[in-house]
């Protein structure tokens, strides 16, 4: 089987470039974002026009609700001790 540069690639590796620290990064991590950025660019401008032509907005991205302010706890994480 012929070794390619596809076949070195890591699933997690642009989760691993997005979480390391930007001043860490060479230039060839710098493009692999700018090119996956430009994906997902290119993927919602896809989603919006054919929203736009079907006359509804695009899909917006469901978050989690956070807590109001104020309100967040320790017990909150679940590492506490277990009670039995």
């Amino acid at each position: 089987m012929t070794k390619t540069p596809l076949s070195e690639v890591e699933a997690n590796s642009l989760d691993i470039l997005f979480s390391a620290d930007p001043l860490d990064l060479t230039d060839n991590d710098v493009d692999k974002l700018v090119d996956e950025y430009r994906a997902t660019r290119a993927l919602w401008q896809k989603e919006d026009s054919e929203a736009q032509a079907q006359g509804r907005p695009r899909k917006t991205k469901v978050y989690k609700e956070a807590p109001a302010a104020g309100k967040l706890n320790l017990g909150d994480l679940g590492m506490g001790k277990k009670e039995s």
